[in-house]
């Protein structure tokens, strides 16, 4: 068993806003995260050649620039790799990755895949729009890359069984999500992953190798409190108090 990791952003300066802030560790935090792990595997293409599971993965969600500005140079010094999980209709926007940066990526060791066309709940759309959604976006990023896309990350982790179902049909082999724990098997159909704040420290991230540690537990407890808000108060609902909470954390912060 082995711990996938969540990251957004890399970085402490004025390209973040106060909601990246909060998901986005410091160049610094990151490289001691690298020392932490040890070593990494790309999740598609691990998943693509069908070997075993062999060492954590790091992966980073939305295509945030510091992607490539900050993350992309510490895991190449350190002989590392990474997916990328990227929402097509925003690449090239501020602020986000643009397509030749991330053949640039690619061309390194790096795996992009998909987070969508767009940055959505897949579980609140309609079967056709959730098909257009996974369909344009695995499209999209294998003819601008050349990478097989064989994963999908859903945004804010919101996803039902008819997402699972309408990936596998487009040819996704598998959904990385974001609930904490190990990843145990290659043929399951969704990937744990451990989200990263810009709080969490190198010792955090080394303990959650362990199924049953401390941190690992506390990380179980806070997503199934989150997941009850969401049932509680409705996506809408949950996120507008999230956001406030975002926002009174970053101003403490700032």
């Amino acid at each position: 068993m082995q711990p996938v990791y969540m990251y957004h952003g890399v970085g402490d300066g004025a390209e973040l806003t106060d909601t990246d802030r909060v998901y986005a560790v410091s160049r610094a935090r990151f490289e001691a995260h690298l020392r932490a792990i040890g070593r990494s595997i790309a999740l598609a293409r691990q998943l693509y050649e069908n070997r075993a599971i062999s060492a954590p993965a790091i992966t980073f969600d939305d295509g945030h620039i510091t992607n490539y500005t900050n993350a992309l140079p510490a895991l190449v010094e350190a002989g590392m790799t990474a997916e990328f999980y990227i929402n097509t209709a925003d690449v090239g926007r501020p602020g986000f990755v643009d397509w030749a940066k991330l053949g640039e990526m690619a061309q390194v060791g790096m795996s992009i895949q998909s987070h969508g066309d767009h940055h959505v709940f897949f579980a609140d759309l309609d079967l056709d729009r959730l098909h257009a959604e996974l369909e344009r976006s695995k499209k999209t990023i294998e003819d601008h890359i050349g990478q097989a896309v064989t994963v999908l990350a859903p945004p804010g982790g919101r996803y039902d069984q008819r997402t699972i179902d309408t990936a596998r049909t487009l040819g996704y082999r598998t959904l990385a999500v974001s609930r904490p724990g190990l990843w145990k098997h290659l043929d399951q159909p969704t990937v744990p992953r451990f989200p990263v704040y810009a709080h969490t420290s190198a010792e955090t991230v080394a303990s959650y190798r362990s199924a049953w540690s401390p941190d690992t537990m506390r990380a179980i407890l806070r997503y199934r409190a989150a997941r009850f808000g969401q049932r509680m108060l409705g996506n809408g609902g949950y996120d507008a108090l999230r956001n406030r909470m975002v926002g009174a954390i970053s101003g403490r912060a700032s």
